[in-house]
């Protein structure tokens, strides 16, 4: 059995999940509910974006959102114009 507070082996089971065989998937649903790995799944992938598409805030460092990304071509204190 997965320990659900484990984010390693979230992750495994997540990717388990996703990737392997409908009768692997049907197996997940039937011990922990679909519900439930929809709403791991769907975390999974907001934390994911967030530390794609953040950085930490330097004083209190809960995640903050990155306005120009490095590679967008676009440098601190020029115009884009």
């Amino acid at each position: 059995m997965v320990c659900l507070s484990d984010p390693e082996e979230v992750k495994a089971m997540l990717k388990e999940y996703t990737e392997g065989p409908k009768s692997k998937k049907k197996e997940f649903e039937k011990r922990y509910g679909r519900k439930k790995m929809q709403e791991l799944l769907d975390l999974s992938l907001s934390e994911s974006w967030i530390s794609n598409n953040s950085k930490k805030c330097p004083k209190c460092q809960s995640p903050i959102e990155v306005k120009f990304p490095r590679h967008s071509g676009f440098r601190a204190g020029k115009s884009m114009f």
